[in-house]
Formats: C-alpha cells, sequence, structure tokens
C-alpha cells in the first residue's frame, strides 16, 4: 500500500489591481477628491480589476497589434468613462495622478494602450485613405498628444505601489475622446473612455460629472431627512446661471399623495469661473424602494441636462432579511484620506475632507487636520480659501 508522503495544493489567480488614492492639478487642481473619483469611475475600476476576466479579454492574453483599422475591435464589456473635465482654451492642461497597487500574490504586467498601439502598420499601396469622422477625431487626438499617460506600462509586485499621471491638453474647442484599453497580461481587459473639454473663453459652461447621482439612503418616515448635496463646476471663465426645473418636481410631489419625495433647497444661483455650485436637496420617501427621478437642470444660454436622481427609501424598523434592497451610499470617507506623498508633492493633508456629522444645534464641534511637509530644506507656505456658502461659515483657527 503507498505511503502518502505530503499533500501539495496549489491555488490558480489572476493578476489584479487596483488605485488606492488619486490627486488632480493644473487647471482642475481644485477639484476635490470626492469628485475626482466620480470623474474616473474609480469604485468602478477597482470593482472589475479585483474580478476575475472572462473568456474574451483572454483572446490576446498579452498586449499585441491586432487590427487592421484605426478602431481596433475591443474583447471585453466593460466600459468606463475616465472624465478629465473642462478648462478653458489654451489654459493649464487638467493633470490628475492614480496611485495603484498590487494587491494580489503575483507579479501584474500592466499596459495602457491607444488605438495606435493595437493597430498593425499597413504598406502604403494597402491604405485605402477612407476614414470615418471617428477615425479622423482619432487621428487629431492621438497626433497632437492631447491625452497623455505616463508611463504607459509598468510592472507591480505584489504589494508594490506605482503613481501613473493622466494629462488633457486645452488645444482645440469642443469635446476630445480617447477609447484606451487598459490590460493586464493574462488579466482583465477594460475600455477606458477618455474624455475632456475645452470651452470657448466667452462661453459659458458647467460640467457635469455624470448624468446621475445616488443619494445616501434614507429610512421612511423620519421627519427630519438629512440635506444631501449634488455638485455643479464652472469650466469656463464667465460666471454661469442655473435653474432647477420646479415643474417636475411639483409633479413628483403631486403623485406620491402630496408628499415632497425631493425637494431642492437652491434651486437657483451662480457659478463663478473655476469653482462648485453645491445644491441641497432633501430626499424623502414614502415607501422602502428605489426611487429614479429624472430632474432637468436649465443652464444659461444652453439646453437643459437632464440628471437622473436615486435614492433607496428603507425601512429601519424592519428586521426581515427576505427580499432585501440593494442600495448605493455615499463612499467619499473611504477616499478622504491620503494614503501617501504623491511624485512632486511639497505636503499633504492628513485629511482631504472633514466630516463633522450631526451637531446639536447651539453646541460646538472641532476636528484637527495635519499637514505636512515633505521638504527637509524648504518652507511650505499655506492658505486658506474659504468658499461662500448658503447659511454656512467656515473660520480655521490657523
Amino acid at each position: 500500500m503507498p505511503v502518502k508522503l505530503c499533500e501539495v495544493r496549489a491555488q490558480g489567480v489572476f493578476p489584479t489591481l487596483q488605485v488606492i488614492d488619486a490627486c488632480c492639478g493644473g487647471s482642475v487642481a481644485r477639484l476635490s477628491k470626492e469628485y475626482l473619483w466620480k470623474l474616473f469611475s474609480l469604485d468602478s475600476l477597482n470593482e472589475h480589476l479585483l474580478s476575475t476576466p472572462s473568456p474574451a479579454e483572454l483572446t490576446f492574453k498579452t498586449p499585441t497589434k491586432h487590427s487592421l483599422h484605426n478602431s481596433p475591435s475591443i474583447f471585453t464589456k466593460v466600459m468606463l468613462d475616465f472624465n478629465f473635465g473642462a478648462a478653458p482654451l489654451n489654459s493649464d492642461p487638467s493633470d490628475f495622478i492614480l496611485m495603484f497597487c498590487n494587491p494580489g500574490s503575483i507579479p501584474v504586467d500592466w499596459a495602457f494602450l491607444s488605438p495606435e498601439d493595437q493597430e498593425m502598420k499597413l504598406e502604403d499601396w494597402a491604405v485605402t485613405g477612407e476614414f470615418s469622422s471617428t477615425d479622423l477625431h482619432q487621428m487629431k487626438v492621438q497626433d497632437n498628444q492631447l491625452f497623455r499617460v505616463s508611463p504607459r506600462s509598468g510592472t507591480l509586485l505584489p504589494d508594490q505601489k506605482r503613481a501613473v499621471s493622466f494629462s488633457y491638453s486645452h488645444d482645440f474647442i469642443g469635446t476630445d475622446r480617447l477609447p484606451v484599453v487598459f490590460k493586464l497580461n493574462f488579466g482583465r481587459e477594460i475600455l477606458l473612455n477618455f474624455q475632456g473639454v475645452t470651452v470657448d473663453r466667452n462661453e459659458p459652461y458647467l460640467h457635469f460629472a455624470s448624468n446621475q447621482h445616488v443619494f445616501t439612503s434614507v429610512a421612511i418616515g423620519d421627519s427630519s431627512p438629512p440635506r444631501q448635496m449634488y455638485e455643479l463646476y464652472n469650466g469656463g471663465t464667465v460666471p454661469v446661471y442655473y435653474e432647477v426645473d420646479q415643474a417636475m418636481l411639483s409633479q413628483l410631489q403631486m403623485d406620491n399623495y402630496n408628499h415632497p419625495v425631493l425637494s431642492c433647497l437652491s434651486p437657483q444661483g451662480d457659478v463663478f469661473p473655476g469653482t462648485k455650485a453645491t445644491l441641497e436637496w432633501i430626499f424623502s420617501p414614502l415607501e422602502a424602494k428605489m426611487y429614479h427621478m429624472d430632474v432637468p437642470i436649465q443652464i444659461q444660454e444652453r439646453d437643459s441636462v437632464i440628471i437622473k436622481f436615486v435614492g433607496c427609501g428603507i425601512d429601519a424598523s424592519s428586521t426581515s432579511s427576505s427580499n432585501p434592497i440593494e442600495c448605493s451610499d455615499n463612499k467619499a470617507l473611504e477616499h478622504c484620506v491620503q494614503r501617501g506623498p504623491f511624485p512632486g508633492q511639497r505636503a499633504f493633508l492628513s485629511d482631504n475632507s472633514v466630516f463633522f456629522g450631526d451637531i446639536p444645534v447651539r453646541t460646538k464641534s472641532s476636528r484637527i487636520l495635519f499637514l505636512t511637509s515633505l521638504s527637509h530644506v524648504d518652507t511650505v507656505h499655506y492658505l486658506w480659501e474659504i468658499p461662500t456658502q448658503r447659511n454656512q461659515q467656515v473660520c480655521p483657527t490657523n
């Protein structure tokens, strides 16, 4: 009878990556970290990077020049937006830095592939010279290097981190797009739709991170539901007037037994250049269900933009776990802490956002932030720029 000497176990894994931090500069230096995560769809990106690739994504296990066309075939169903925001013509580039980390147990080779990186070069006699409008636009974007990624490829060992820079140049008026494939060797393949907007200096323009916004879940029967925020960013050089369509909100109230399911406390106002306006909303659900509400916002001298607001009403008193309702709450707290210094950064705050939570009336609440200098030679000078908000006042003590 054979004797069992040892037992060997092995586990097959796919390479994984994730974004653990992000920052921005240039024309978008004033954007908050929470807004940046929305612009680059980073929560969704992490979710897909940590999941198992589909068989189609493994058609080419490593980056390969496999296409005869300017718009290569895509082997993944996962498509995410990388939104570089908006800025006036000839302004500083919109710069972003993402900190990638390898949370797995094996090294990961990764690459960002533009259409020309996947296109096989043909002899001159084989080129037809027939190009679609999409082909011509992509050629203009690539020839002028409007979007830049540095480094474009690399290798990360387990637990190793690497900062990757993304930049968009505002050289031509209009909206620029470029499909870029993010490929992990023998792993996931994700199509990233790079998009940036360059605005005429005299044109009123408001930029939306997304046409959908998810409210924090609210318990039904809550007599004092919290105020929730939605931001509008002015990427131009002139003030822009906005107005929320109150007729739609009134109709929503009538359809819900005259109960104000959704109310806007700041339905109109001006957004000044390079700043954000915070629209305050009160979501007050009647039922324990998901609400989908399309609200038009009229922009000065432009067409209305329809924003889909999604909110979840929950029954706080119910303990039943059958047929649970899936609700998406705000993940801002997860992103407000900087994980470490970025290349070229001279100082950083311990937190990028301050959350005070619920505070009793006529009481005082304090938070302490730490500003850390990364230079052993230079002195860092800082100044608080306090925005004006409705019924709010912020007074830093140092």
